[in-house]
């Protein structure tokens, strides 16, 4: 399909790239995967600007792996990100999950999970990835505050002097993020020409020093840091470029980048290597849970332990349509049109997710 709408002005001789917005809408739909390319040579940076060629094509493959989109609760660990509707995997590490949140106002994340038979590493990073409706000069702002851990030290920095007396000592992270989509044109890659957005933000991630005196938390001055012999606080920043596109059977930037704020060009480069296509993401399953036949017409049957188990049908674009309580009968699926469609079997008493897995109505 063509990317981009020439308009030919045979007066002025001129051609024009259409210039698009980016919604949820154009965002990768639950139950699918594409395969991501890594790119470690040197390229110089996209230039900012309304109607861009960008051309990567001399990008190269020297790595690839494939990311698995679905819902939050088709994962492991999902409870532990409430406001997390979405996820993905990456196929060389199933076991280390990104959440997500996606709404019609914006794309970000929620944390990640990540476990193995006997331990699990939970870390809460919230931020937004994009914003919705997002065009050329869109643009938004925001911090994060990570408490860090508390230290009880009871001193006072210098005895009878003015400093105060200091219970403990805590030491935050404070993100900040500053994002604009500041260039509008066609991006050219190995993989063909598209209709894009470029996206800059910056990552600004600043330590915190706090001291809780006479019961409240309040910022440490650099003279109490000093006399405790504490480093002072510092920051670091690094620059993310993402490349969207409106077309949803990609739904995730085409390309990105990444550099230091001293660096001239980058060698982190991340690109789509193929469309997104259906996955098979092997989701949390301990009863067995299985139907049959698939693709199905009029009905489904329900094999595995399924006592005290839940059935719920779920459309691609994450739309509850049904939900059955009985399934020692078969499940009549006549209604549903043709298409795709996602199963969830849910823990009665608790609500877990035990499995996901994809219908095709035929």
């Amino acid at each position: 399909m063509k990317k981009i709408l020439f308009i030919l002005t045979i007066a002025f001789g001129i051609s024009l790239h259409a210039q698009i917005t980016l919604t949820r809408e154009h965002i990768i739909n639950y139950g699918k995967k594409f395969v991501i390319a890594y790119d470690g040579n040197l390229h110089a940076f996209a230039a900012s600007g309304a109607n861009k060629t960008w051309d990567f094509r001399d990008i190269t493959a020297n790595y690839k792996d494939s990311l698995r989109f679905g819902g939050a609760d088709w994962f492991k660990g999902h409870t532990n990100f409430p406001n997390a509707n979405f996820a993905f995997i990456y196929y060389t590490d199933t076991q280390a999950i990104n959440y997500m949140h996606l709404n019609d106002s914006s794309l970000g994340f929620e944390g990640f999970y990540n476990y193995t038979s006997s331990s699990e590493d939970i870390a809460q990073t919230k931020s937004t990835l994009v914003r919705f409706p997002s065009t050329y000069n869109s643009a938004f702002n925001e911090s994060h505050v990570f408490m860090g851990g508390v230290l009880r030290i009871k001193l006072d920095p210098d005895t009878a002097g003015p400093m105060p007396f200091i219970d403990s000592m805590r030491i935050d992270q404070t993100r900040y993020i500053y994002s604009n989509v500041d260039g509008w044109g066609t991006l050219k890659t190995p993989l063909g020409s598209f209709s894009c957005l470029k996206q800059t933000t910056l990552d600004v991630m600043a330590q915190t020093y706090m001291m809780k005196s006479n019961g409240a938390w309040k910022l440490a001055p650099n003279n109490v840091l000093q006399r405790l012999k504490y480093p002072l606080p510092n920051y670091d920043s690094s620059y993310s470029v993402n490349f969207w596109t409106n077309d949803a059977n990609y739904g995730f930037p085409i390309m990105s980048y990444y550099y230091g704020p001293r660096d001239t060009g980058t060698t982190d480069i991340e690109w789509m290597f193929g469309k997104s296509r259906k996955s098979s993401l092997n989701v949390f399953n301990t009863k067995n849970l299985s139907f049959f036949p698939n693709p199905a017409n009029n009905s489904i049957q329900v094999s595995g332990d399924f006592e005290n188990v839940i059935l719920e049908i779920w459309d691609m674009q994450g739309r509850h349509l049904n939900s059955f309580n009985n399934l020692d009968s078969s499940i009549n699926i006549e209604t549903l049109e043709l298409g795709v469609y996602v199963l969830k079997f849910l823990d009665k008493n608790t609500g877990e997710n035990l499995s996901s897995q994809t219908l095709i109505k035929s």
